[in-house]
């Protein structure tokens, strides 16, 4: 349920965003601006996308495998405690991907 929130999400932001260049610039990884205090940027930047392909990629693998990890936590961990380590994950490889 989870991949799928984020499927839908990171779809809609990023159609947005190929529509209003605007929305990209305020959403994008800019350090200056993160120092600035604009710290959503940590994380917002990751669902923007450079076009349909590159959305539509990201979308089917994330579709694949997301769902296979959410299971697995979910059974492994708890609905709670799968879902949480999941959102963590997902949170963690957005900061870790700009280092």
């Amino acid at each position: 349920m989870i991949t799928l929130f984020l499927i839908v999400l990171t779809a809609v932001i990023s159609i947005a965003a190929f529509q209003d260049r605007r929305l990209v610039d305020k959403m994008i990884f800019y350090p200056p601006a993160v120092r600035q205090g604009e710290w959503y940027r940590l994380f917002s930047y990751g669902f923007l996308h450079a076009d349909y392909a590159h959305l539509i990629f990201n979308m089917f693998t994330l579709y694949f495998f997301g769902e296979d990890i959410e299971r697995t936590y979910r059974a492994a961990l708890g609905a709670s405690t799968g879902n949480l380590l999941y959102i963590l994950m997902y949170v963690l490889g957005l900061v870790v991907s700009i280092l």
